[in-house]
């Protein structure tokens, strides 16, 4: 009964031990919100319209949104496009207010400010309105 005690005790040790180093890591605060963004590209996970939400169509989930350091930013529709008449990429330029609290996106004339809800290494959350619906949109890597 003692060893059946002390395989058990092991047991839960070593499960213990196991979760507990699984634990995903906190996002290094030392890392500037344009270091954040720019480290790698963003493909869209979810989406939400006026509180409604869900996940985005295969066509949307292999877009590649890649930010660079100078301010410019490119969108790739991936493998699958939505809509066939719409181009494959395009590039505009980025920035961020001065609290950094938004995403101002210029392309072709148009601009967009988006505010950001969450940025960190491995997730980012926008919200904007466009055209009276509000839209939040996340993004991992």
């Amino acid at each position: 009964m003692k060893n059946l005690n002390q395989i058990i005790i092991s047991f839960t040790i070593i499960a213990l031990l196991l979760f507990s180093s699984c634990k995903e890591d906190d996002p290094d605060p030392s890392l500037s919100k344009t270091e954040l963004l720019t480290a790698s590209p963003w493909s869209p996970t979810e989406v939400k319209l006026s509180g409604f939400s869900g996940p985005v169509d295969a066509c949307t989930a292999d877009d590649v949104y890649t930010f660079s350091t100078n301010g410019t930013f490119t969108f790739d529709e991936g493998p699958t496009k939505c809509e066939d008449e719409d181009p494959q990429a395009y590039s505009g330029t980025w920035e961020f207010n001065s609290a950094e609290t938004f995403l101002i996106l210029s392309q072709d004339g148009f601009t967009i400010e988006k505010e950001i809800l969450e940025l960190s290494d491995i997730v980012m959350k926008l919200r904007f309105n466009i055209f009276g619906v509000e839209v939040e949109e996340t993004f991992g890597k």
